[in-house]
């Protein structure tokens, strides 16, 4: 399986590239800059600075980590 980068989606006239990658954990790659056009017009550009710096990301990213209650027991 091979993923072309940058990818770039098209809805109508708006166009978002993910444009740079970071590999983090080896989880692969997330984008950390993203550029949308609108009628072939740079209407933004997102820069994600805890990917761009490679902040590490657990491997449990998505689940919910657990509260720990105190009892008066």
């Amino acid at each position: 399986y091979k993923t072309r980068l940058p990818m770039r989606y098209e809805l109508k006239n708006k166009v978002v590239v993910f444009e740079e990658y970071k590999t983090i954990n080896g989880l692969g790659k997330f984008p950390f800059l993203i550029v949308t056009r609108l009628n072939n017009e740079v209407v933004a550009i997102t820069r994600i600075t805890d990917v761009e710096k490679q902040v590490s990301i657990p491997r449990n990213f998505f689940s919910v980590p657990k509260q720990e209650i105190e009892t008066l027991d």
